[in-house]
């Protein structure tokens, strides 16, 4: 998994990666995996939010990593509809993602699912 994660330009460390595992399962978001052959080659980190402004729910797709070599067979598509899946039965009303401007190709993974664009994100480093 710190591999895949570093195909996404983060720095991580195993035991960094298993404490933030714990935690999410614990909150009933655990990441979701694809394996090949017994080698993890994709996962998907996934959150519901409660907004005041909504009357249900919104699931976030956090983070999406499928292994460079492994790309385009499906894989993503799956870990996102059981994503969808598990937002809906927990009362989700939207899906939303947030996609590094310069990652073309996840866009267009992204609207090929249905997804639309529909706001600017701001960011600031606390």
């Amino acid at each position: 998994m710190v591999a895949l994660i570093g195909e996404l330009e983060f720095s991580v460390d195993a035991a960094g990666v298993a404490a933030r595992l714990h935690s999410l399962a614990e909150c009933g978001e655990p990441v979701l995996l694809a394996e090949t052959g017994g080698e993890v080659v994709g996962l998907l980190d996934w959150h519901v939010m409660t907004t005041i402004h909504r009357p249900h729910p919104v699931g976030r797709l956090v983070a999406l990593v499928v292994a460079k070599g492994h790309r385009g067979r499906g894989i993503g598509k799956a870990l996102v509809a059981e994503a969808e899946r598990r937002m809906r039965a927990r009362g989700c009303e939207k899906m939303e993602v947030t996609s590094n401007m310069q990652l073309i190709r996840a866009h267009e993974f992204y609207e090929g699912l249905g997804l639309e664009r529909s706001s600017f994100r701001f960011a600031k480093n606390l």
